[in-house]
Order: C-alpha cells, then structure tokens, then sequence
C-alpha cells in the first residue's frame, strides 16, 4: 500500500481542536501539495552512493571541489536530522547545480 493510499484512508476522529485542523491541513498537503519529484530531482543533482559500515547501510553524497586545493569537508547528521539539512549548504557550495 502506497504512502497516498495511507494517507487518503487516515480518518481524523475526535472533538474539533486546534490539533485536529492542523493534522487536517497537514494531510491535505500531503495529499494535493507536496511534490516528492521536486525534491527527488533537487538530491539526485548530487552523487548518490550507499555502503555498508559495520552491518549499517549508509546513504552519502561524494562531491569533489572544483579547485583541487580545497580543503575536504565532511558532513554529519544524527537522528532525527537528515541530508537534507546540508542541502542547503551544498547547493551553495556547488551553485551550477
């Protein structure tokens, strides 16, 4: 079952509460707004790769610096964070992107 098909059938059930038009709204985003290709196109302007580091399957983005002097820069994130925290950050550093 796909995540609109999930979406779609979730039923808000209770009183009318700030917190029921808010998952109200957010399911209408999901549903009629929110475009995973835009942002799928947005990470796979990168190099992609996954490896396995002790049993763990690991995603990660190799960019090498135009200038060859560069200092190399490593980017980490914890739980709950993800790449897309350094999104940002690599989109600067690469604008031809």
């Amino acid at each position: 079952m796909g995540l609109r098909t999930r979406v779609s059938a979730l039923a808000l059930v209770g009183k009318p509460t700030h917190v029921f038009a808010v998952l109200h709204d957010l399911k209408e985003y999901w549903l009629n707004q929110y475009d995973w290709r835009v942002h799928e196109a947005e990470l796979n302007a990168f190099a992609n790769f996954t490896t396995s580091l002790r049993g763990l399957n690991v995603h990660f983005i190799h960019e090498r610096a135009a200038d060859v002097s560069s200092v190399p820069v490593l980017l980490l994130h914890g739980w709950p964070g993800s790449v897309w925290g350094a999104l940002a950050f690599l989109t600067e550093a690469w604008p031809a992107r």
